[in-house]
């Protein structure tokens, strides 16, 4: 099992490494796809609500966990996820996402690669100045150490359904997201996502105050009926491509992964100029 991880890990930062390359070697202009420049710029990137334009993006998020609940044991830790996406025109293109998580507590040390997240099919099947549907086809693998507490140990197939929508300055978002394990124990479960922000423009940059709910439902499986909902308030910066944004999770549920999530992002869109 760790070989098959070390192997994922090396070509996933070869894709990673080759895909940083060549923007560095090509122009900018050649990234822009279709009418991304047509889109409102009201529709923004929040913390974990995932938006619905496709685009050529490289995000990497930071996350320290507050009192987690994992393996049994309470902890603090950090964690990563790096984001790609390439978006082969206007309607089609792909993303993956890649964590490492690293916790500890009294005789308790864990750190490694979790479960990766490609995202081969992603559909952008209506798309208007000020709203957006997107729907995808993606799949958890599990690359992530279930007994260490990085991985769910199940392979999993997850249809989502992304929702952008812009009104003056306001911005909405939503996302619906069915998990089932296609290995394990049989499981199902709906993921749910919603992010109303307020951006403001300066000369140079702009900013947006935004509040989420993000949150899941077990539907099946050994926690079926269970639910966890965060509340999570942040603000993000923009400036020519380049996003930067900052949060925390506050959880509304007793049942919960952390007591508190600080989020840390920053990434670049080459189509959102």
């Amino acid at each position: 099992m760790l070989k098959s991880v070390c192997l994922i890990y090396k070509l996933v930062s070869i894709i990673v490494l080759v895909h940083v390359l060549a923007i560095f070697v090509q122009p900018v202009e050649s990234f822009a796809h279709g009418n991304h420049t047509k889109y409102s710029r009201i529709i923004i990137d929040p913390l974990i609500t995932h938006h619905s334009i496709l685009e050529d993006e490289q995000r990497i998020n930071f996350f320290y966990f507050n009192r987690q609940r994992i393996a049994g044991k309470t902890s603090n830790g950090v964690g990563m996820s790096l984001e790609l996406a390439y978006a082969f025109t206007d309607l089609f293109g792909v993303e993956a996402f890649v964590p490492f998580a690293s916790f500890s507590s009294s005789g308790f040390d864990e750190r490694g690669i979790g479960d990766i997240e490609i995202q081969q099919l992603t559909l952008s099947f209506y798309r208007n100045f000020n709203f957006v549907l997107t729907g995808v086809m993606a799949f958890v693998l599990p690359t992530g150490s279930e007994a260490r507490g990085l991985g769910s140990g199940q392979m999993l197939v997850e249809p989502h359904l992304f929702m952008d929508a812009a009104a003056g300055n306001w911005g909405i978002q939503a996302n619906l997201i069915y998990g089932a394990a296609l290995s394990g124990e049989s499981e199902t479960e709906l993921e749910y996502n919603f992010s109303l922000s307020r951006t403001f423009f300066g000369e140079k940059f702009a900013w947006s105050g935004l509040i989420e709910l993000n949150g899941g439902t077990a539907l099946t499986g050994e926690e079926s009926g269970e639910s966890m909902l965060y509340l999570t308030p942040g603000l993000k910066w923009s400036h020519q491509g380049w996003h930067i944004g900052a949060g925390v999770q506050l959880p509304v549920t007793d049942h919960r992964a952390a007591d508190k999530i600080f989020l840390l992002q920053a990434g670049f869109h080459f189509s959102w100029k």
